[in-house]
């Protein structure tokens, strides 16, 4: 699993510059005035996030599992991973096997256990040690 690091940091409300390239894109697309919460720019962002991906992913061809929405929340935005691989990448994790992962819904990484409830589209996070 690469980018891994300062797991704890990357999936809470802490923000680490470098940790995670997907928040990082995010946050210079805000701080630039781009508006994520319109449903145009969503395109652009599957583009960036595909090209971020290719340059991480052993097999380029894993990007085809990239699929999330942007969601309004009380007025703040945000991306929801609609399976477990795209929850996992915008959480800055990256499966060395996202086949697997995708079929088994599960995944093991350090200390970590991750699966994704389909249904609320939600990553649950277990620390197992």
């Amino acid at each position: 699993m690469r980018l891994l690091r300062k797991l704890k940091k990357s999936m809470g409300n802490e923000y680490e510059w470098g940790i995670n390239p997907v928040q990082d894109v995010l946050l210079q697309t805000l701080m630039l005035g781009g508006d994520i919460g319109n449903p145009a720019y969503k395109e652009d962002l599957y583009k960036v996030f595909s090209y971020i991906l290719e340059n991480y992913l052993k097999n380029q061809g894993d990007v085809v599992y990239l699929d999330f929405d942007v969601v309004d929340i009380d007025g703040y935005y945000t991306l929801v991973g609609n399976n477990i691989i795209t929850a996992l990448w915008l959480s800055g994790v990256l499966p060395d096997n996202p086949t697997a992962v995708m079929e088994a819904n599960k995944c093991i990484v350090g200390e970590w256990k991750f699966s994704f409830n389909i249904k609320s589209k939600t990553l649950k996070i277990q620390n197992i040690k």
